[in-house]
């Protein structure tokens, strides 16, 4: 409901994709720092609001990580982080 409002351009839904793709990125930019994964996998409901949700919450990865963010192999609908080596 809340992403075809956003989709249609509703202002209000689409600052609640942004604070929550803020938070997502700093959430996943920790857990990646401590545990140390070689790849995330982001899917479901998630990647279906897709860039909504998946840029912000990239922008807020990039900034907190010292990790590169992938984009998903082609015909892949999950957005994959891979965990690279510090730049």
């Amino acid at each position: 409901m809340i992403t075809a409002a956003a989709q249609d351009g509703d202002r209000f839904a689409i600052e609640q994709f942004e604070r929550l793709g803020q938070w997502l990125g700093h959430g996943i930019a920790s857990l990646v720092a401590v545990l140390d994964p070689a790849v995330v996998v982001i899917g479901g409901g998630v990647s279906e609001a897709g860039a909504l949700l998946i840029d912000p919450l990239r922008a807020s990865f990039e900034h907190e990580s010292e990790r590169t963010w992938l984009p998903p192999d082609r015909g892949d609908p999950a957005r994959r982080v891979r965990a690279t080596e510090p730049a």
